[in-house]
């Protein structure tokens, strides 16, 4: 019978970074060496154009391919990549330019998109993601033989920017709610978990409040908060999980009020809440 020796390749690492910029946590959100803001665009029948400003903080040159690209949200908020032309989709509404540039070190370029109204849209709110990839593939670097014999390959991270651009035509409207709010505790401390409900035909995106209220009154104390989260057409819910910042025991008795807030007034901003009894 014969011998035979299998080589093993082993992959040190491969990565391809995708970031849904749908949280604006801050004014600018960047991934790597491109830094983009604002990280939302709404536009609509009286906004109907928007600068995007990108910058490059590496110390090399750095060719980006602009796309225009749908993506879908999971109930745990998870973002992935569909079918273009999916339902809603924003992709025949917006026009870009430019679609590919170069950036020197430390450059920074504005870019427009723009939403051309077709004749008969029904109202309503179309969503689609704007791209920003680097034009050339991770490249691959020799890691060497190593001592067992086998090749060990590492690949460079090439980095996928994405921020949602929102189109919103005519009337829009939304209501939504909280429900089945509880708290938990693992090893790595307490959190609470609950359901966001959405209705309607545009998408409702708030901050998160988490506050410890004591019995009898007192001195209210937040122990959790999450800025711009948001619940995407046509999801109709939405589970989030919010790690707390302090020990609700120690807080001694009270209830827990998770509160959703929109910002935005002047669309009809939705304000749900909901309580847990603290053990």
């Amino acid at each position: 019978m014969n011998n035979f020796r299998y080589g093993i390749v082993r992959i040190r690492g491969i990565a391809l970074a995708i970031l849904a910029a749908t949280s604006a946590l801050a004014q600018c959100q960047g991934l790597g060496d491109l830094v983009v803001t604002p990280t939302r665009v709404v536009l609509g029948d009286k906004l109907k154009s928007a600068d995007i400003l990108l910058l490059n903080r590496s110390m090399q040159p750095i060719r980006y391919r602009l796309t225009l690209v749908d993506m879908e949200m999971s109930e745990a908020g998870l973002m992935k990549r569909i079918e273009a032309g999916s339902v809603q989709s924003a992709l025949n509404l917006l026009r870009l330019s430019p679609r590919e540039i170069l950036l020197q070190p430390g450059e920074s370029q504005r870019i427009k998109i723009a939403f051309m109204l077709a004749e008969g849209l029904p109202d309503g709110e179309y969503r689609s993601h704007l791209a920003f990839e680097p034009v050339s593939a991770p490249k691959p670097v020799d890691g060497g033989t190593q001592t067992d014999g086998s090749l060990a390959i590492k690949f460079q991270l090439r980095s996928v920017v994405t921020i949602p651009v929102v189109v919103r035509h005519g009337k829009v409207a939304a209501t939504g709610s909280i429900s089945d709010a509880s708290l938990h505790k693992d090893a790595n401390g307490e959190f609470v978990r609950f359901t966001i409900h959405r209705s309607g035909n545009r998408s409702i995106r708030g901050d998160i409040a988490i506050v410890f209220q004591p019995s009898g009154g007192g001195k209210a104390t937040t122990v959790g908060r999450v800025s711009g989260l948001p619940v995407y057409c046509p999801n109709p819910d939405r589970i989030v999980t919010v790690k707390l910042t302090q020990d609700i025991a120690r807080l001694g008795k009270g209830t827990i009020e998770i509160s959703f807030t929109e910002p935005d007034a002047s669309r009809g901003a939705i304000a749900a809440k909901a309580t847990i009894g603290s053990p």
